[in-house]
């Protein structure tokens, strides 16, 4: 038990130990540059204790701790482990995590040791140089400078040369005076293979870099002003292109817009005309054309307003024509209904026991027998009557079914015998109702059909229907209604009654 707890407590010891243990005595013999070389470097090389032992805590199964040291052989053979035991046998998967807590036990202390191989490395090797900054430096950026990546070794050199012990090194001056002529050369070259792209503007902005106390200074001033000239003429080629090419799409407008306004298209002649452009010669000459065809459409617009005005008034005039040849015919057809009305009610009073009365809003005869006024309300041909049971009755002419409307004027009660009244056609033949219709109406739901007789009370009116067959040939219809037993009977024409 003392064992662990002494094993526990050494654990946690090298758990909360800084990681750069032995470092101060290595920089003690190294020189300013030296040791910010070592420290830089150091930093980037060194392992965590407290990262190992938490991977191998965690991941150890797996073999993350070993990988974090670089052994990446064993890490290999946990990750192996662990892949043999899932697919044969899981229960074997205890054994990589068994290893793994064993080895959390030493993890520190590799790493250590580890800690302490690579500072020793480290500092051999900074010691090796006065100033390991320079060297290093100068390694680099002679690397770009090898391909040609001039300013990748000067910004390199410069960072350096700002450092405490590197400021007025003379082999850091002679490289950026040596790569900083190189690059002004390649800048030259550059620049030309720009402008000899037409890349005027890029290639000035290049040689604009060239410091003046640089050697190429006078070289790039003189293909400054070379290609300054060049890209001025260019630009002048290119607004005299631009120039030629308005002009041409000014006379392209020019000439259609003409061609439209030949045709009387002045609107779209005025829309082509309107793009030319201003300081083109073919402005003035679309101006003038565009004040001509403007003109003309403001006539056109007058004269078709006039001419609309015209027809407004022609059709005012057209409606009201209309409206007093309406008025005139309605006059005319009035005083003609009028007139008619006239004419049948004078041959209404001239035909014994007839009256004139209004029906319906028409002027109509009606029977005035024994103070009872017989109207005919509505007269129906039909060759076949249908029964609401799907029966029909077909007659061998024509039915004529008459409703008529009975109203007792009289003070006593009147009997009216539907079957006493005949039609008589225009060969004075007599036709009594037809019981045979009157049924079939009846069967056809009518309630109205008479038979015999109907009582009609004082003041009051009835409506009947009676029903005859006729032959087809059969015209100038006529009722006669009975007057009593031995009254005389009243003839109604049917084609007064309606």
């Amino acid at each position: 038990m003392e064992f662990i707890n002494n094993k526990i407590k050494s654990l946690i010891r090298q758990f909360n130990s800084p990681d750069n243990l032995g470092e101060i005595e290595l920089i003690q013999e190294m020189n300013e540059p030296q040791r910010l070389m070592f420290q830089k470097s150091i930093k980037k090389a060194k392992k965590r204790k407290k990262i190992g032992f938490i991977l191998g805590i965690i991941l150890g199964w797996l073999g993350a701790h070993r990988y974090y040291l670089g052994d990446y052989a064993i890490g290999a053979v946990y990750t192996l482990a662990i892949m043999i035991a899932i697919a044969f046998d899981e229960s074997l998967i205890i054994l990589p995590f068994i290893a793994a807590l064993i080895e959390c036990l030493s993890i520190m202390d590799k790493i250590d040791r580890y800690n302490r191989s690579v500072a020793l490395g480290i500092a051999k090797k900074v010691q090796e140089f006065e100033n390991p900054l320079i060297h290093e430096a100068l390694e680099r950026a002679s690397n770009y400078s090898s391909t040609d990546n001039f300013e990748a070794a000067i910004k390199e050199l410069k960072n350096v040369s700002i450092l405490p012990g590197c400021q007025s090194n003379q082999d850091i001056q002679n490289k950026l005076t040596e790569y900083q002529h190189k690059l002004d050369r390649q800048i030259l070259w550059k620049s030309s293979e720009e402008a000899s792209l037409g890349n005027f503007n890029s290639a000035i902005s290049r040689l604009e870099t060239i410091q003046t106390n640089s050697e190429a200074y006078e070289e790039a001033q003189q293909k400054i002003n070379e290609f300054g000239e060049a890209l001025k003429q260019k630009q002048a080629e290119r607004e005299l292109k631009e120039k030629e090419q308005q002009e041409q799409r000014a006379n392209q407008f020019l000439q259609a817009g003409l061609e439209l306004g030949e045709t009387g298209m002045l609107s779209p002649a005025l829309m082509s005309l309107r793009q030319v452009p201003e300081e083109t010669q073919a402005y003035e000459e679309a101006q003038v054309k565009i004040a001509e065809y403007e003109a003309t459409l403001m006539q056109r617009k007058l004269e078709k307003e006039k001419e609309e005005q015209l027809k407004l008034e022609q059709l005012k005039l057209e409606q009201q024509r209309k409206e007093e040849l309406r008025k005139h015919q309605q006059l005319q057809q009035e005083m003609l209904e009028k007139q008619k009305e006239a004419e049948k009610e004078k041959l209404i009073a001239q035909l014994p026991n007839l009256v004139p009365i209004h029906h319906e809003g028409e002027l109509v005869a009606a029977a005035l027998v024994d103070q009872t006024i017989h109207i005919v309300d509505e007269i129906e041909r039909k060759r076949t009557i249908h029964g609401v049971l799907g029966n029909h009755t077909t007659a061998s002419g024509e039915f004529i079914i008459i409703r008529l409307i009975v109203r007792n004027d009289s003070k006593k009660t009147r009997t009216i015998s539907a079957s006493m009244i005949t039609l008589i056609d225009h060969e004075d033949r007599q036709f009594s109702t037809s019981s045979e219709g009157a049924t079939a109406l009846t069967m056809s739901g009518d309630e109205t059909a008479e038979f015999l007789l109907t009582e009609i009370q004082p003041g009051l009116e009835k409506r009947i229907t009676i029903v005859f067959e006729v032959p087809l040939t059969s015209k100038d219809l006529k009722l006669q209604i009975p007057s009593g037993i031995f009254g005389k009977s009243t003839i109604l024409p049917l084609s007064l009654a309606t």
